[in-house]
Formats: structure tokens, sequence, C-alpha cells
């Protein structure tokens, strides 16, 4: 198994599944884990139009993933702060069924928060974090 720019990675409460997001493809892996062996098996591979970042889980198994919608602008933005660069959040939910439903729930041109990364949730509040900005982002959920 080789992946790239593998920047977010997360496991679900019950250990049973690996998520893992490579940036430049925009694809999160997810993986079937053996609790007692740890061994991994690639269980489907989701592909978005968005470089992945982090990846947070909240208490019901929803994926919180930070992202970046124009990658070339993020990089713009790493080389200069004053170039801002878009922020996005997707919320994943995994579907009875198989599969999951994705919702973008949150994205800025980079005015409130330039090149986010991370979207942690408890309860109905949602922080954004992002890679150079010096702030955070306190959001409400509704």
């Amino acid at each position: 198994m080789f992946l790239m720019y593998i920047n977010g990675i997360n496991v679900s409460a019950d250990g049973k599944l690996l998520y893992v997001s490579a940036t430049v493809k925009g694809i999160l892996h997810v993986y079937d884990r053996n609790i007692a062996t740890h061994d991994i098996a690639l269980k489907e591979k989701l592909e978005f139009h968005t470089g992945l970042d982090n990846i947070e889980i909240d208490p019901a198994g929803r994926l919180y993933i930070g992202a970046h919608p124009k990658l070339l602008t993020f990089v713009k933005h790493a080389k200069d702060p004053a170039v801002l660069s878009p922020s996005q959040i997707l919320r994943l939910e995994a579907r009875p069924a198989g599969g999951y439903d994705m919702e973008e729930i949150y994205l800025n041109t980079g005015e409130e928060i330039s090149g986010s990364s991370v979207g942690a949730v408890h309860n109905n509040r949602m922080l954004i974090g992002a890679v150079f900005d010096p702030k955070m982002l306190d959001c409400r959920l509704e």
C-alpha cells in the first residue's frame, strides 16, 4: 500500500475503521481494522474534488474533514499569508446500507478563516482551525 500526501488520520470509536485522507488526490481511504491483530484492509476509496486535510469524528460517528478547495491557492497562501485561501469543512455520515452521505457544512473564500485544516465538533459547536491563520473560527451548528 502506497499513499501520498497523507494529512489526516483517525479511527472510529470502536476501533474497527481507519480513515486516512490523501490531500493532493482528494481521496478518503477507509480501511477495515482488525482490533486483535491491527491488520488493515482497504474497504473503500471515496473521491472528492478538494484537498482533504484533518479528520475529526463526533460521538455519533460522523466525520468532519477540513479541506482546501483550491490547492494551488493554498500553496500561494503558504508562501504569502496575504493571499487568502478558501476554507471548507465536509461532514460524512455512514449510511446503514453502506456508503456515506456527504454534506458541505462550511465554505468561505478565506475572509473568515484562510486555509482551514480541521473542524472539531462538540454538541452544537464547531471550531475551525487553519494551517497558518493565527486564530480559530467558532461556529454554531443547527
